[in-house]
């Protein structure tokens, strides 16, 4: 696996830490139950999904 410096990677999480609008974030992220998991993973792989995919384990 090729892993980028510590250096350059300090640097990207300093500017998501900066540049990232949280509010956004929120608005592309839904929830999907454990139990809809493997049929959401092949909707995220097909493309067919937009976001953050947060996966709820008590639904």
């Amino acid at each position: 696996m090729l892993t980028a410096p510590l250096h350059v990677r300090e640097k990207a999480w300093s500017r998501l830490a900066i540049d990232l609008d949280l509010d956004k974030l929120e608005e592309l992220s839904f929830d999907i139950a454990f139990s809809d998991l493997k049929t959401a993973a092949e909707d995220i792989l097909a493309g067919k999904t937009r976001g953050r995919a947060i996966v709820n384990l008590s639904r």
